[in-house]
């Protein structure tokens, strides 16, 4: 079965990033071996959890991804917010893991399918596309994509939402033509009785994604805080506990 490299994950991840490597890297590992378990047993139990994904839990985890909603930490020390962050981001990726490898075994089973399905990554495309031709504004686009970016895991690269005006326009001009018209909606597709699964679990594995850079982006920025407070000019080469260490 196939493996997440570090460089998939994040490309040259910074020390300070080495801590979302490191949870990414343990569940890939854990949910691995219960893939590849051998035994009639150990097969069966991984089949029955499979088919219950597969059939009952994916519109419940669709449902719970499109309400979302970032904890508020206004009251929490800057050391509670990173400690959060970070244990509310293993718990979001724990799921998108399982469902990484769910994909997998669809690939298998169903081979490469056109994705008919409008995902988030289809929206955030398009908005770039709306932006290059002045159809919404860098305002309506930060709203929705401001806490993704281009290393989208890596806590030492600017969200959107930092950019400046030019630096977005630039980054919009290589948005590629998308007609959201021939796609469907995830509930649609869904509902079809004829749907695929591998649609499915990447239109899943991309709203799940935009839903944790909501946390890195939090982590991030509470790490620049940090930085201002301790006067420190390279935070983001130090490690998370080397970073916590120095936080009040």
């Amino acid at each position: 079965m196939t493996t997440l490299s570090t460089e998939e994950f994040i490309r040259k991840p910074s020390k300070a990033s080495e801590c979302l490597v490191r949870i990414v890297m343990q569940q890939q590992a854990r949910h691995q071996n219960e893939f590849q378990a051998s035994g009639v047993f150990r097969n069966l139990q991984r089949e029955l959890r499979m088919q219950m994904y597969l059939q009952d839990e994916l519109s419940q985890y669709y449902a719970y991804l499109c309400n979302y909603t970032p904890s508020s930490l206004e009251h929490f020390s800057r050391r509670q917010r990173l400690e959060f962050l970070l244990a509310e981001f293993e718990r979001l990726y724990e799921k998108l893991t399982y469902n990484n490898f769910a994909l997998a075994c669809a690939y298998v089973k169903e081979g490469q399918i056109h994705n008919p399905i409008y995902t988030i990554e289809d929206k955030k495309i398009h908005f770039l596309k709306q932006l290059r031709l002045g159809e919404i504004t860098l305002g309506q686009f930060k709203k929705e994509f401001g806490h993704c970016a281009l290393n989208a895991y890596e806590l030492s690269e600017k969200r959107f939402e930092e950019y400046t005006s030019q630096e977005l326009k630039t980054l919009a001009k290589f948005a590629p033509i998308l007609q959201p018209e021939m796609k469907v909606s995830f509930g649609e597709y869904l509902a079809s009785p004829k749907n695929k699964k591998v649609p499915i679990l990447i239109a899943l594995r991309e709203l799940a994604k935009y839903n944790t850079l909501y946390l890195v982006r939090d982590i991030r920025y509470t790490m620049l805080e940090i930085a201002k407070h301790n006067e420190e000019t390279e935070i983001f080469d130090k490690s998370y506990e080397e970073i916590v260490d120095i936080t009040p």
